[in-house]
């Protein structure tokens, strides 16, 4: 009787005298001549004979052994790769995935064992056209599924402070970015699967004007609320000032940003404005300047200005939060010596900053009249 598996290309290698001898080639032949004797395997089922059917269940079974543990491995090389980078968000994500191994997981190993499997069997271009679409929106599902995973996890970790905002913030807006990807996942299936989606896109595109045009102001905030939190002109407890409003921000939202002003009232700002308006953001210093212009009196001797840069430099030197630049006489007014002192207040916190600076001018004042220098008064003489 003619050789069953001499009839498929599949097995016609195996059987052929071209392969050299060895002892893998003595057991295939074996197993080959043991099946092909048996009469049952010979049965033929819808197209396909029972040594078929037995062979995809091996090959399987022997996938899904194969799979499992080189997806693991994959795993954990990236585990090892996301160590060495300096961020720590990619040590995160390879983690979370580690750690859940959820059953998304589990269907991706079935699914790619059965389709490989599948390739042994003689499938009709129907069936086969069936399996194709199922493998192309499972894979599909996977991958959206593992993307809106990752994008949920890395806001988590990102903002995991109980006390910042921004992640309720940002998980208000999930849902939208979760139906925008699925759209587009579900645009991909349809094309794939050979459908024209040229006129669905169109129809979505007029549509998706006239929502713009109807929420503009709401989408140019929203857009805005993304660009704070990505370039991150301010942040919450900043000290800022925009358009006249000073004030520390209290809260970050979608749609608008609130300030607490000086004296406790609180500001809405639209977030178009913070981003489409010069902003000063007092936090950001690491130093603040003051300037302080001394008018002697004209009837003070050289020896005693010239005391004055030494009272300074001493006073300075006493407190390491401030900064001299310089402490010099600039100028002969009409009725007195001008002094010009420039100090540097090495701290961003604006309470602080008033304070240093208001008991400088007090300790000032205290050692000019301890040398007895005297402060000029404008003189008005009155003619007789």
């Amino acid at each position: 009787m003619e050789s069953l598996f001499s009839q498929f290309g599949v097995f016609a290698p195996l059987l052929s005298n071209d392969i050299p001898t060895s002892l893998l080639d003595k057991i295939v032949n074996t197993i080959f001549i043991f099946f092909n004797n048996s009469s049952f395997l010979a049965i033929e089922f819808l197209g396909n004979y029972v040594i078929n059917y037995i062979m995809f269940a091996i090959i399987f079974v022997a996938l899904i052994l194969l799979i499992k543990p080189l997806l693991k491995l994959i795993f954990i090389t990236f585990r090892k790769l996301a160590s060495k980078t300096k961020n720590t968000y990619d040590d995160r994500i390879v983690n979370y995935f580690l750690e859940k191994r959820n059953s998304s997981l589990i269907s991706l190993e079935v699914v790619i064992s059965l389709y490989l499997s599948l390739k042994i069997l003689w499938l009709s271009s129907q069936v086969q056209n069936v399996v194709n679409s199922l493998a192309i929106i499972f894979i599909t599902i996977f991958i959206v599924s593992l993307l809106i995973d990752i994008i949920k996890y890395a806001i988590s970790s990102k903002y995991s402070s109980e006390s910042d905002p921004r992640a309720n913030s940002l998980l208000l807006i999930f849902p939208v970015i979760k139906i925008i990807i699925w759209i587009l996942a579900t645009f991909f299936v349809l094309s794939n699967l050979g459908y024209d989606v040229s006129a669905l896109l169109a129809g979505l595109g007029i549509g998706g004007v006239a929502f713009a045009l109807a929420s503009q102001s709401f989408l140019s905030d929203l857009i805005s609320f993304v660009s704070i939190l990505s370039d991150k002109p301010i942040e919450i407890g900043d000290y800022i000032s925009i358009k006249g409003i000073e004030g520390t921000v209290k809260k970050i939202g979608i749609k608008s940003t609130r300030i607490e002003r000086n004296l406790g009232e609180e500001v809405i700002i639209p977030n178009s404005t913070i981003t489409g308006t010069d902003l000063f953001n007092y936090k950001r210093l690491y130093k603040r300047r003051f300037d302080i212009v001394l008018q002697i009196s004209p009837n003070t001797t050289n020896e005693k200005l010239q005391i004055i840069p030494t009272i300074v430099n001493e006073l300075i030197a006493k407190n390491k939060t401030l900064e001299l630049v310089r402490c010099s006489l600039d100028a002969i007014g009409d009725f007195s010596y001008n002094f010009t002192i420039i100090v540097y207040v090495l701290t961003p916190d604006g309470a602080v900053y008033f304070k240093l600076k208001e008991d400088f001018i007090y300790k000032i004042k205290t050692e000019l009249e301890n040398n007895n220098i005297n402060l000029a008064y404008p003189i008005m003489e009155i003619a007789k």
